[in-house]
């Protein structure tokens, strides 16, 4: 036997020891401090000469928005955050500094910081709203429904009674496109009133669904901590439509009812129950039915609780079962072509029994 099978092993050659985790850690962590240290030299002195401008010395002030400007530090730790509130208050007023840093080409630092500073009575802000002129070094009274992004009418709606059940729906519409007239509320809020009145109803296990508005009217679908996918209802030339709903797509309207209490009963009977967490969606198939996936995949029927043990699955109710997963398989591939994962999971349908 010759020496070519002899592999001479070197036992001092040492082993690589990976320790590029804390070698990055430590780079972030030297980038953080570099942004907190500008942040305080250059933050803290741009606030501290708008307190002194505006005679606030003796007012405490800290930083408001404390999770964004963090997030926004851990993500981007090379440079100060675009917005930082810092708030205070005295016997009368409640004060608000927005500081926003201005940058010029790739400096490091920023060439300015840019400030608005506000002030509202504590007791009635409506009519004591103020802005603060570094200019003139006085306080311009200011629109304080404006500035909420309402009307004076709307303002006073809602300011008065908070339990409004318009006010969910205002609040989602003024989320997508902004402030709108009372016009505009009222003309949206007439389209939406047979849903906001079966909101009323199921208000603590539904909610508004923005994505699936259909001319101009809103749907309600489950509780979005409780379920993210499979049900909505929508209303439509004088009726409440029972939908199978995936991706923010109504697929088929399994039941059409004109009574909105016998539609927040059918609601009550499938959503007004405590869900395990791990669900991830519940399809209706029909009134009395309804299949549950867990994010595991393991899917389950879910029958009325006044339905013996053995209720059988319909013929109907497996072919809308069928229907929801072919869509749901559509879905995923379509954006495992966009994201090109290694591997997707699909779902299995129960059996009959």
């Amino acid at each position: 036997m010759g020496d070519n099978n002899i592999e001479t092993i070197d036992l001092n050659k040492p082993g690589i020891i990976d320790m590029d985790f804390f070698i990055r850690t430590e780079e972030q962590a030297k980038a953080i401090m570099k942004t907190c240290e500008a942040a305080i030299n250059i933050i803290g002195k741009s606030v501290r000469e708008m307190v002194n401008l505006a005679g606030l010395d003796s007012v405490d002030f800290a930083l408001f928005n404390i999770s964004a400007v963090k997030q926004n530090i851990e993500e981007n730790p090379n440079k100060l955050p675009g917005l930082m509130i810092f708030a205070g208050s005295d016997d009368t007023y409640e004060y608000s500094i927005s500081a926003t840093p201005s940058y010029s080409g790739k400096n490091e630092y920023p060439e300015e910081v840019m400030a608005l500073l506000l002030r509202k009575n504590i007791e009635n802000p409506i009519d004591d709203f103020c802005v603060f002129n570094f200019n003139d070094k006085k306080w311009v009274k200011a629109d304080f429904a404006a500035h909420l992004g309402l009307t004076r009418e709307q303002y006073d709606l809602f300011s008065k009674n908070q339990e409004d059940p318009r006010l969910p729906l205002f609040n989602i519409y003024k989320d997508f496109h902004g402030p709108m007239s009372n016009e505009e509320f009222d003309e949206f809020f007439e389209k939406n009133q047979q849903i906001v009145e079966l909101h009323e109803l199921t208000r603590y296990y539904t909610d508004f669904d923005y994505f699936l508005m259909n001319n101009g009217i809103i749907a309600l679908c489950p509780l979005s901590e409780d379920v993210s996918d499979g049900l909505s209802v929508t209303y439509e030339d004088g009726y409440y439509s029972l939908n199978i709903t995936t991706k923010g797509k109504i697929l088929k309207s399994i039941a059409k009812i004109s009574d909105v209490e016998q539609m927040a009963a059918v609601l009550s009977n499938f959503l007004d129950r405590k869900f395990p967490k791990d669900m991830l969606s519940f399809v209706p198939l029909s009134l009395s039915t309804a299949a549950v996936i867990h994010d595991s995949g393991v899917c389950e029927y879910m029958h009325p609780s006044d339905e013996p043990d053995n209720a059988q699955i319909r013929d109907e109710e497996r072919k809308n079962f069928k229907m929801y997963i072919e869509a749901c398989t559509h879905a995923a591939h379509a954006m495992a072509e966009q994201l090109q994962p290694k591997n997707i999971n699909t779902i299995t349908i129960p059996d009959k029994k």
